[in-house]
């Protein structure tokens, strides 16, 4: 039998043939694997949209804890900033405290050196006193035994005795 050929030089039944061939192949291949190929497809849509859901939540979640963690950060940025202004407060109590303190200190130093320095001028009083006492009585003997006749002798006791009345009122001999 002589081959159909057309104007181009194609075999037209063996087109056909292959074209048939190819055809059944294609619908056996359908009708034993579209299921397969449909379930396959249809979990690998379900996995993807489980994973996507399950992204999608644990994005929220992140963003929830994200969110928290900045509020806290926020909140102890806050906490920070007010004790700095605390202790900045009291450490300006403190050192108002400790100044007051050491006025008063600085006071009461000086009032028991004026103190000391009176009690030190009294105490040389009392012997400038003392001395003075002790030299109108060395004077005094010194003269008395140089005979010293009876008026004068009256004399002296009466001067003694002036100086001396003299000397304890606080006044010059």
């Amino acid at each position: 039998m002589a081959a159909v050929t057309d104007h181009h030089g194609l075999n037209v039944p063996t087109l056909i043939a292959q074209t048939v061939n190819v055809s059944v192949l294609a619908g056996i291949l359908y009708y034993f694997s579209a299921a397969k190929v449909r379930d396959y497809f249809r979990s690998k849509r379900a996995e993807f949209l489980d994973v996507a859901e399950r992204a999608q939540a644990a994005q929220k979640r992140a963003q929830m804890e994200h969110d928290a963690l900045e509020a806290k950060l926020q909140k102890l940025r806050l906490d920070r900033d007010a004790a700095v202004m605390r202790a900045q407060a009291e450490a300006a109590d403190l050192r108002r405290t400790m100044v007051a303190e050491a006025e008063a200190l600085s006071k009461k130093i000086l009032q028991e050196a004026q103190k000391a320095a009176q009690s030190e001028v009294e105490k040389a009083r009392l012997v400038l006193r003392q001395e003075m006492l002790d030299q109108a009585m060395a004077l005094t003997r010194a003269q008395l035994k140089k005979q010293v006749s009876v008026e004068d002798h009256a004399r002296l006791q009466g001067q003694f005795l002036h100086n001396i009345e003299h000397v304890e009122n606080g006044g010059p001999s």
